[in-house]
């Protein structure tokens, strides 16, 4: 299943509002950055200050959630996101985000409920997220339910329309479901906008096989190869 976490870092990193000093301003710069330790530091001083509001903290526990899961840490990542949610922020872009920041850390751990639950709750605060639908979609991927997968990714590219991995991620579940045309048409569509993704390259190239194309098959199936050998058996992971 492919993944651009940095799409969904970014699309996060935007809902955290920096609040008027206290906390200080150069606190929220840093925990809204990718200063590594120093954004880990600058989150934990608005979290224990005492000055901080309930948003100010939750927002903050967002943001070094996101932190944690740029760092690869999932269990501190659920518990700054859990911990954020527990407050009950009234701020429902940061409810909303802590969410998505949740299912996604869930969706990146294998806990596939666990994620769908989360995005399901993040689209009830705000319908029609895309990084909520396509995460949404992953996960119903991963559960074998492409069909609900393709549902998801086409709505969220009605919201974002031509976003790479969202089409790669079509391209597959359509491939799944049989509908190789369709599958064909948003590898294509991907390819136009990264043209060397080796799973992109692969996945259209068992979709051309599968409709007895069999040169354009071993066009992509070789490409795909060359830039990662080992794709066929990285494909389904």
């Amino acid at each position: 299943m492919n993944r651009a976490p940095a799409l969904l870092l970014g699309f996060l990193l935007t809902t955290g509002q920096a609040a008027a000093a206290p906390p200080s301003e150069e606190d929220w710069r840093s925990c809204g950055g990718t200063a590594g330790q120093a954004r880990l530091k600058s989150c934990a001083a608005i979290i224990d200050s005492q000055q901080a509001t309930k948003d100010d903290r939750a927002s903050a526990l967002m943001l070094r959630g996101l932190a944690y899961l740029e760092a690869g840490d999932y269990d501190n990542a659920l518990a700054d996101f859990s911990a954020g949610i527990r407050l009950k922020s009234d701020d429902t872009d940061v409810l909303e985000a802590t969410f998505v920041g949740r299912g996604y850390a869930h969706l990146l751990r294998g806990d596939i409920d666990q994620a769908i639950g989360n995005e399901t709750e993040a689209l009830r605060i705000k319908p029609g997220d895309a990084a909520a639908m396509r995460d949404l979609g992953d996960a119903l991927s991963g559960k074998g339910d492409y069909a609900a997968a393709v549902a998801r990714y086409t709505q969220a590219l009605k919201t974002e329309p031509g976003l790479n991995n969202i089409l790669n991620n079509r391209g597959y579940a359509f491939l799944k479901l049989g509908r190789f045309d369709e599958a064909i048409a948003d590898y294509t569509a991907s390819l136009e906008q990264i043209p060397d993704n080796p799973q992109t390259l692969y996945g259209r190239g068992l979709a051309r096989r599968a409709k007895g194309d069999s040169a354009g098959a071993q066009a992509d199936i070789a490409a795909a190869e060359k830039l990662l050998p080992e794709i066929g058996k990285a494909f389904e992971q």
